[in-house]
């Protein structure tokens, strides 16, 4: 993997993380290695046995369903600064490594999960 290229992923996701967080809020980075399931190898067409696994959550309010649905597409955006390309950008970064990106919101707050293939 281009380091840059991993570095641009990594500052996307955390700024946005940053940004969507209360004032005083919290942002957790998780890394490590995952063994999908069979049932995600089937489903999410998985090339690997093993995976680089990074999560990074906020506490910050949920994202409404209609805008989770649209998050990854490009000039997406809610915020008022910004032209909606970091998580394009991002899901470009982590499709072009064979690897899937998803997100998880709700009350608690909201994950992205990124997995790269590990060879």
């Amino acid at each position: 993997m281009d380091p840059g290229r991993f570095q641009q992923l990594v500052l996307n996701l955390i700024t946005n993380a940053i940004d969507a967080s209360p004032e005083n809020g919290e942002v957790e980075v998780e890394t490590g290695a995952s063994i999908p399931s069979d049932k995600a190898v089937k489903t999410g067409q998985l090339e690997s046995q093993v995976y680089f696994e990074m999560k990074i959550r906020n506490n910050g309010p949920a994202i409404p369903s209609s805008e989770l649905a649209q998050v990854f597409n490009p000039f997406f955006t809610t915020k008022e600064r910004g032209a909606g390309l970091g998580l394009a950008v991002s899901k470009k970064i982590v499709d072009d490594h064979s690897g899937l990106i998803s997100v998880r919101s709700d009350t608690d707050g909201t994950v992205f999960t990124v997995w790269l293939p590990l060879h």
